[in-house]
């Protein structure tokens, strides 16, 4: 069995240019990033990296800690998530351009609940922050 080593140098966005004709190229903007650190795949240490509004966090076990983006960008990437970046339409509103999940499952992704707790993304990432602040005084 053979495997694929590939280097990229990652960005903090990334815009996806969508087929001649089809519409405006689309921006995403990372978020997350996950690193393993061993030799093989299925045994070894996974750490992530997670961006909040205002910072970014490395969450390793069970420390949480405040680092620089530079940090991040440097990091040797496992997985990155990238988020497509909303736009505001002619009404004020923001959509995003991807549609393709049903109408419930948009609302619980555009809320930002998640499926594993049901509490909203942000009120999670919250938690995050002020776990890190509680350690950081």
């Amino acid at each position: 069995m053979g495997y694929i080593v590939a280097s990229y140098k990652m960005r903090g966005s990334l815009i996806l240019l969508a087929e001649e004709g089809t519409g405006a190229p689309e921006h995403y903007t990372l978020y997350g990033v996950i690193v393993h650190v061993g030799e093989l795949i299925s045994s070894g240490h996974y750490y992530y990296y997670v961006r909040t509004s205002s910072a970014w966090y490395c969450l390793d076990d069970y420390r949480v800690f405040k680092v620089s983006e530079k940090a991040v960008l440097d990091a040797k990437a496992y997985i990155m998530l990238y988020a497509l970046d909303r736009q505001e339409t002619s009404n004020g509103a923001e959509m995003s351009q991807i549609n393709t999940a049903d109408d419930a499952e948009r609302e619980k992704c555009e809320a930002g609940v998640g499926k594993a707790t049901g509490k909203p993304l942000g009120e999670r990432l919250q938690w995050i922050q002020g776990y890190h602040e509680e350690f950081e005084s």
